[in-house]
Order: C-alpha cells, then structure tokens, then sequence
C-alpha cells in the first residue's frame, strides 16, 4: 500500500466533493497552545536530563596483548572522552574486575597509577591513548570483562564502559 501526498487545495477539494467540513484551528486555539506548550515542556526536560559527560573505549587490535616481565599481561586502549560542558574538565578514570589493574597513559608518560588524571575542553571530545597492565584471574578463551569508570571530579557524575581484557587463550 503507498500514499500520495496531496497539497492543501486537493484536501479541501475533496472534503468538499463528499460533503464534510474541514474543521479551522485559529492561530489562538487552545488546543494549538497546549500543544506547544507540552512540546516545549518535554524538550526542556529532555535537555535538562542529558548526560553531560560521554565515554568510548576501543581495544587495540594488534597487538591484543603484550606479556610483561613480571608475568602480568597489558593491553591498550584508546579511550575517547566526551565534554559536554562549556568549561574545562578534569575526569578521573580507573577499571575493575581486573587484579592489580595499573593504567598508563602512553602520550604523556603518566602513571602507571590506580587512577589517571585526563583534562578535556569544554564542549569537546579528548582522545588519549591509555594501557591497562595486570593480572587477569578469569579469562575465557582468552579474554576477560573489564569495566572503565570514568567520573567528573568536580560534579561527581560518573559513567561505566565494559570492554575487554585480551590474554593467551
């Protein structure tokens, strides 16, 4: 079944060929100015509940894993930082369900720590290059679930990513 599309003078044509009455909404018609106002009211809400803060993780493909060492494994990440905010941001990000997780950021030379410090500009996206080292005590066919908690210092609102952590299988 398709539709055609009629312009307004073939509407009132034909409701006028069968004999019924197009019903006129004034400009000032109450129904037209609740319905505005809902739409404006649904639009704030929406607006006011967005996230302010976005996070993307992506494994890298070659090499899956490097065997350290100490005998732990780590893999790299390149971990995109969404700022939805006009100001500048300081994010904190660590992982879990990982044993003796320790994150570096390999551009910087920061860490390897717990926990990274990662500053990004306001209404833009921060990409760094991270590595995760450790120890993964359930791998399966060769890979693990890990979690990536990225939380805003200053307003504390916090986002969760799971990705994997690659090992021998």
């Amino acid at each position: 079944m398709s539709f055609v599309l009629l312009p307004a003078v073939e509407v009132a044509l034909l409701l006028a060929l069968i004999g019924a009455n197009p019903v006129r909404l004034e400009r000032n018609h109450p129904a037209l100015r609740g319905g505005g106002l809902g739409l404006v009211a649904v639009m704030t809400v929406a607006l006011a509940m967005r996230s302010s803060v976005g996070l993307s993780v992506l494994h890298d493909r070659a090499p899956l894993f490097v065997r350290l060492p100490d005998g732990d494994l780590r893999n790299g990440y390149t971990v995109k930082i969404v700022n939805k905010s006009p100001d500048i941001a300081l994010f904190e990000l660590r992982t879990e369900h990982l044993n003796a997780a320790s994150l570096a950021e390999a551009d910087e030379g920061l860490g390897p720590a717990s926990r990274l410090g990662l500053m990004v500009k306001g209404d833009s996206v921060g990409t760094f290059r991270i590595t995760v080292a450790g120890d993964p005590e359930h791998l399966v066919n060769g890979s693990q679930d890990i979690d990536f908690i990225l939380r805003n210092t200053d307003t504390g609102e916090q986002t969760v990513y799971r990705s994997l952590f690659m090992g021998p299988r």
